[in-house]
């Protein structure tokens, strides 16, 4: 990890001028190729990596099984991780959180907040977005949150 992550305003920064970056690019599974295709994953390992926190290679997820399975490949992932930690439910998100969102069964999706209640993050059929966390459709779907440790 380097000191950059840790530097609040910097990582604001860093953070947001890499989300406007790649705002636009089309969803593509498992990918992470600015401007020709992302996958929500990899955008926020790409989003870390560029804002001075280092690699972090979330599981890809298949498709299909984020479509229909009962079993989430990134919340083992995260619990796994010792330099993450979850973060509960109504304590005051930071920027640089990634956020998990129950789409079907369990957290298959994932978006990195910004601030304001922002968050950006890519979606099939949608690409690379910036969102509202107080749109119904992301509140109530707004289930998990993880946090670097410091």
């Amino acid at each position: 990890m380097t000191p950059t992550w840790y530097n609040t305003e910097q990582r604001v920064q860093l953070l947001q001028d890499a989300a406007k970056a790649w705002v636009g690019t089309p969803f593509a599974p498992n990918s992470s190729s600015l401007g020709r295709g992302v996958s929500c994953q990899k955008l926020a390992g790409a989003l870390y990596s560029e804002a001075g926190y280092g690699e972090v290679d979330i599981p890809d997820v298949p498709i299909s099984h984020s479509r229909f399975s009962r079993e989430s490949f990134v919340e083992p992932w995260f619990a796994a991780r010792p330099d993450f930690e979850e973060i509960q439910a109504g304590e005051e998100l930071q920027t640089g959180d990634i956020l998990g969102f129950q789409i079907g069964h369990v957290v298959h999706h994932l978006g990195v907040y910004l601030d304001a209640g922002l968050f950006v993050h890519c979606l099939d059929g949608i690409g690379t977005t910036i969102a509202g966390l107080e749109d119904a459709t992301w509140q109530s779907r707004h289930v998990k949150t993880w946090r670097p440790k410091p």
